[in-house]
């Protein structure tokens, strides 16, 4: 509308004015969508760092029971002569996420006796002659952060690694 078609003293509202009400509307429709997807992007992320550092652990125990392999006592690292399932349980707790009771941990080690669907199921055992294969299997529950939307009881994943190697000493 020109200036010279409008009643005298009265102006147009301006825009801000009249479309307040609305971007607070589509402010409270799209935000909580978008909260979502950025909690789910780092959920993600968090698991996968889970999946990363179990992959790790796997890895560092796999190559301890194999260097430790048939000997009683050894030095691995300079960290003091100990038995090999108190090296690997080192490995462990210095690669490891924090463990609670609702993430627990399971390192499996197994070699004389490796089963058939190539998985050992608990405890350590060690080789018995250089060049006799080492299993190790971690199994670890990771627990999704969801305590603020479903309280204690969120949603679990069980995480695996496998390693297979071969005793060296």
């Amino acid at each position: 509308m020109s200036s010279a078609c409008r009643p005298r003293g009265k102006t147009p509202p301006r825009r801000a004015e009249t479309e307040g009400g609305q971007s607070l509307v589509e402010f409270a429709l799209i935000a909580p969508v978008f909260l979502l997807f950025v909690f789910m992007v780092i959920q993600g992320a968090l698991y996968i760092n889970a999946q990363v550092t179990i992959d790790n652990v796997t890895r560092e125990v796999a190559r301890a029971a194999a260097i430790c392999g048939t000997q009683p006592t050894y030095d691995y690292r300079g960290q003091g002569a100990a038995p090999c399932s108190t090296v690997v349980q080192r490995q462990v707790d210095t690669n490891i996420l924090p463990r609670t009771a609702s993430s627990p941990l399971t390192i499996a080690v197994c070699s004389a006796s490796i089963p058939s669907n190539g998985h050992c199921s608990s405890g350590f055992e060690a080789p018995t002659a250089v060049g006799q294969q080492v299993e190790i299997d971690v199994y670890y529950t990771y627990t999704f952060y969801l305590d603020p939307l479903l309280g204690q009881g969120g949603p679990t994943v069980q995480v695996n690694s496998s390693a297979r190697v071969v005793a060296q000493q």
